[in-house]
Formats: structure tokens, sequence, C-alpha cells
């Protein structure tokens, strides 16, 4: 085998080969790891800091290993990213040629039945959809792949993609006109041919669950997994391996009902409509027994209630007697006979929601239009390392963010990963010269409630120093809501969460001469903005989980009941974790410059606190707001020297 160095190192074939390649010994490193492990089949957990470039560090190996590999990302942006341009990029530099294939889950792909369907009814009554769909339609000519992300005209937010994609419920399979061409179909052939699949954490979970039910897998037998971000791995598996009911499967499946009965069936159209109507009443009566109920709560806690358990008892009947009338018709045609059993699957899935079953967290949801029930694993450490244990592959999870104060136990502990190699390398890049973590003083607990305000007033200050340029990130949406409303106040420039998708916000940021930017969950991780235009990362409080959230709540007293300190085995590393992707987004390239302010008092006056710190980049820490000003004049003085 090729040696490592050969490649990755000062000079080596990407140094010659890629522009803007650097040695890093961290990746060298990295990479022999990620090669012994190939070579032995064994499992190997890797945190590499920012700036390691663990992309090619585990892509170098695995390209030449000769062995059969999935690579899974945390995002379909990520996937995108290796398929396009690091992979190739990668392969043209070590000349190799391996066959690769990008997989994603079905609602990725254009539904060439379904847009026949769409064109044909003439019913969408927006004007955007309208122009969007003959987009697509010009594009589907021309497409190899079907992939919706191909088509920057028509957003994959637009609600017109629910319609023109399909779902494992809607889906014909062998029935549909078009599956020899169907789009979903190829790119599963294709994986299966592939020496390199790149998916995400998402299908990989999808296709772990149809393992267990017994249904043919979606992904193809390899010899090596690789994860990437995989400290995503435990809660997305959450999702997946548990089970889901909403009233919006019943709405969809109305819909097309209602275009099937047209179509095979109009002499019992009027009939029909009548049971829509007395399905869709139910349904509302359901919502409406929960409306005096919290927004997001523990099925168990509540389904004793008259009201509640009336109004699914109501729901499960009537939607009984409604598959009862679509068995009648099913004979009419494949896609009444496809609902029909996606009706009787959604009969068993409410009765199974609403039986009280200690294996799972069971909860439930309510938003404006919708409700949802969720069966959710109380653990899936047993399922994973079932799924790790049915073959020798080789299993390597790499992170930035991985491990608390250097130990891997909490993350292993989730997944059920009983033994591997750990290997750690921090950030190759100069957090001591290049950033600061400013600590404030005096602010109250954030119990208090004049928290927020007070955080805010902390702020103002640094801001002023850094000219805006500053992501402030919380922990929930009502004190980012009011921080918005305390900052209107001032002259820069606001960028609210939630104003526009995230990735317009991001650009018009970046754009800005004194933006702030203002997120919660979903801006901690996954955002990338380098140089200037970020100085500044502003933390309200150590994310620590809702100890009120049904799922949150459900797996303390599952660890108490076991004998076990839920804060110190769960609450305080979930949090760690957590604070070092927040911190992340400070420092993403070796000429960045940046303070980092976490208004927490608890950081200095809690025991624990120390175990946050410990877990951080080594930057130095100041309580002053002076120090803060002396080392940006610093940072001002060197860029004005520079330029």
């Amino acid at each position: 085998m090729t040696e490592l160095s050969d490649i990755l190192g000062p000079e080596g074939k990407l140094s010659h080969n890629i522009s803007g390649f650097s040695f890093r010994p961290q990746q060298m490193e990295m990479a022999q790891k990620i090669q012994d492990a190939l070579a032995d089949r064994s499992t190997l957990i890797v945190e590499a800091g920012t700036g390691t470039g663990k992309t090619f560090a585990y892509l170098t190996p695995a390209l030449l290993s000769g062995n059969r590999i999935l690579i899974s990302t945390g995002t379909k942006t990520l996937q995108d990213q290796l398929f396009n341009r690091d992979i190739p990029k990668l392969c043209e530099a070590l000349g190799v040629s391996p066959r690769v294939a990008l997989l994603k889950g079905r609602q990725n792909y254009l539904c060439l039945h379904r847009m026949d369907k769409t064109l044909a009814q003439g019913r969408l009554s927006f004007r955007e959809h309208i122009n969007q769909l003959h987009e697509v339609r010009e594009w589907s000519y021309q497409t190899r792949h079907g992939d919706i992300s191909e088509l920057h005209q028509v957003p994959e937010t637009s609600s017109l993609w629910q319609q023109l994609t399909s779902t494992s419920d809607n889906c014909l399979g062998s029935d549909c006109l078009y599956a020899e061409k169907c789009y979903v179909n190829l790119a599963r052939a294709n994986a299966h041919k592939a020496d390199v699949i790149v998916c995400n954490h998402h299908l990989f979970f999808s296709d772990m669950a149809l393992l267990r039910e017994g249904i043919d897998d979606l992904l193809p037998t390899v010899d090596a997994y690789i994860f990437d971000e995989a400290h995503q791995l435990a809660e997305i598996a959450h999702q997946f391996l548990g089970f889901n009911f909403s009233s919006a499967q019943i709405r969809n499946l109305i819909s097309d009902v209602t275009t099937a009965i047209s179509e095979h069936a109009s002499d019992m159209l009027t009939e029909f409509n009548e049971f829509h109507q007395d399905l869709t009443r139910q349904m509302l009566d359901m919502q409406k027994a929960f409306e005096a109920l919290p927004s997001r709560g523990a099925w168990t806690e509540f389904y004793h209630l008259p009201s509640v358990s009336q109004a699914i008892t109501n729901l499960v009947n009537r939607l009984a007697v409604y598959c009862g009338h679509l068995e009648e018709t099913s004979v009419r045609s494949t896609e009444l006979n496809n609902c029909f059993e996606r009706c009787e699957k959604l009969c068993i899935a409410l009765a199974e929601m609403t039986t009280i079953n200690p294996a799972f967290i069971q909860w439930y949801e309510v938003r404006k239009q919708s409700i949802s029930f969720h069966n959710t694993p109380l653990e899936i450490a047993t399922p994973f390392h079932e799924r790790m244990s049915n073959s020798r592959q080789a299993w390597i999870f790499t992170s930035a963010t991985i491990s608390v104060n250097d130990d891997f136990s909490y993350f292993r502990k989730r997944l059920g990963i009983k033994e591997s190699e750990n290997a750690c390398w921090d950030s190759p890049f100069d957090y001591p010269n290049n950033s600061l973590l400013y600590l404030p003083e005096n602010l109250p607990e954030p119990s208090h409630p004049y928290f927020g305000e007070a955080v805010i007033n902390a702020v103002i200050p640094v801001l002023e120093e850094t000219q805006g340029k500053a992501f402030i990130l919380f922990t929930s949406l009502a004190a980012l809501n009011a921080a918005a409303e305390q900052l209107k106040e001032t002259d820069y420039e606001l960028f609210v969460q939630g104003t526009l998708p995230k990735s317009h916000l991001l650009e018009a940021f970046i754009r800005s001469k004194k933006g702030v930017l203002l997120g919660s969950a979903s801006f901690w991780e996954g955002v990338d903005v380098k140089g200037e235009a970020l100085s500044l990362v502003v933390i309200d409080k150590l994310p620590f989980a809702s100890p009120a959230d049904p799922i949150i709540k459900a797996k303390i007293a599952n660890i108490r009941e076991k004998g076990g300190e839920p804060f110190w085995q769960y609450q305080l590393p979930h949090a760690v974790i957590s604070l070092k992707q927040g911190i992340g987004r400070l420092i993403r390239d070796e000429s960045d410059r940046g303070i980092l302010m976490v208004c927490d008092p608890r950081l200095s006056s809690k025991g624990y606190g120390k175990m946050f710190l410990d877990s951080l980049p080594k930057m130095p820490v100041t309580r002053r707001l002076s120090e803060v000003k002396q080392f940006w004049s610093k940072i001002r003085e060197h860029e004005d020297a520079v330029y």
C-alpha cells in the first residue's frame, strides 16, 4: 500500500496537485489510524479539531484501500460537497478512479409518476407553484439523476416538492409505469455497483430500521463504514428506530384518495367526499382535545383524561370505518389499492402510538395545523451494537466534537460500542494567540428574570469593539426574540433566525458590514463563516437540554431508575458537546481571529464548569472588558500591518 507520507506529507502528491493544500501532522496521523482500522476491520473513534483536515484524512485511506466503503455524513449539504467536490478532487490527485455513488432518501428525487399527475390535474392555486412546476418539467427532460438539489430555480424548501416526490407510503413500486426510469431505483442500483457510497445518517438509520423489520436493505453490503459528524448519530438513531403517526399523514392520504377516486371510481366521488368530511371533522376534534394541554408532552401523562382518550378512540374507530370503504374500492386501480394499504398501516400505527409501551418514550406534539404521536426508543445502544456485531467490518467514527475532556465513554455508551481504539487531535489553529474567551463578571444566574437583558447589555460594549460581525447564539427562541427586540435600538444590522431561509440569512450576514446574527439550535453547528465577517461568537448560557422535554425527562427517569446519576451521565456530557459545537463557529481558518463570549456565570461558580472549560480549545480566558478591548486592539493593529 502507498505510504501516506508520500500523499499527505510536506512534499506529497496532495501538496503538488491540490491548490491550497498544506501539510498538517495531525491529518497524517489520523489517516494512518484510519488506514490501520480499515486493514484490521476494527472500530476506531476519532476526534479531530477544526482545521485538522479530517475529510482528506479519512478519504485518502478509504480511496486507496480497495475496500467497499460507505461514508455517512450529517447532512445532505455535506453529502453533495463530498460527492461533487472533495472526492473528485482527491481521486484526480491520487490518480484513482473508483466507482462512487451518491444515495439520498427518496424524498430527494423527482417522481415522474407524481409529476405527471400534478401536470394533468392542473389544481395548483399559487402562481409561484405554477411557475415552479414549469421549471421542474423543463428540468425533467435534461436531468440524469433527478436529484432535486440540481434545480436551483426551485428551492428544496418549496412545498411543491411534496407533490412531485414520493414517500414509502405512496410509491407504487413495481406497478408504476415509470419503474424502469425511476430515479430512486436508479440511484439504489448505482449504489449497489459502487466501490464508495456516500449517504447520510438519516438514510443509514432508515436502512437499519427496515432491516429490523425484515425488509430488504436500501444500502449495499460493504467492508467498512465511515461516519463523519458522528456526534449526531445517537439523536438521529432515536428518530428513525422509533415509530411516528401524524394527522398530516391522514391529510395526505385523503388528498391521494381524492385524486385516485376522481380517476378510477368517479361514480363514488360524492360518497367519498362525505367520508373525507367525517374523517377530517374527527381529526380536528382530536386536535381540539389537545389544545388545553402543553404543546409538547408525554402521552402517558394525559392519556387518562376523558376528553383525550375519547377523541383518540373516536378517531381510531372512524379511521377503521374509512379503511373499510377504501377496501371496497381497492380493486379498481393500483393507486386505490395502495391507498387502502396505507390506511391499514395508519390504523395499526395510531393504535400502537396510543397503547402504553414501557420500552418507548411516548410523546405528542401539537402544531398549528397538525398533531403527531411518537414512540421513541429509550435507548438505541442495543440495536446499534447488534448491527455492528452482525458481520466483521471496520467501523470508523469521526467528529470535531465527540469527546468530553478527551473521554469517549459518553459517545460509546450511547451507541453500545463495547470495544474501540480512540484517538484525539487538537485543532492546529493558533487559539492561544488568535482567540480570547470572555466570561463577563456580575451577570445574574440564568434563572433570574432579567438575565436575558443583562446578557445583551454585556454584549453591546463588545459589539462596539468588533463593529458587529457577530453571532449571538441562544438556547431558546424566547430568549432570541427578546434579544432581537432589545437590539432593535442599536445601529447594527440584525439578522434574526426565522425571518429568511437559513442560507439566505447567512449570505446576507456575510455581505453586511455591521451584521449581528441571532440564532438558536440550527446555527450552533454546520455553519461555516470564515474571515473577518465573523469576529465575535456570543453564547447566552450553557446548553443544558430542558428537563421538561418529554424525551429528556424520560431519559433522566430511566437512568435514575437504574441507580445512575442522570446529570453526570447524560445531561452534563450532552451539554459539553453542544457547547463545543457552538464555540466551533468562531475559528474556521488558520487566519481567523476572534472573541468568544459565554455569558453563563455557572462556568465559574459551579464545580462542573471546569469540565466545560477543560473540553474547550486552549485559549486565554478573561473576565474583564478592558482586556477584551486590549486583545481586539492588538488584532486590529496586526491586520492593519498585514494589509
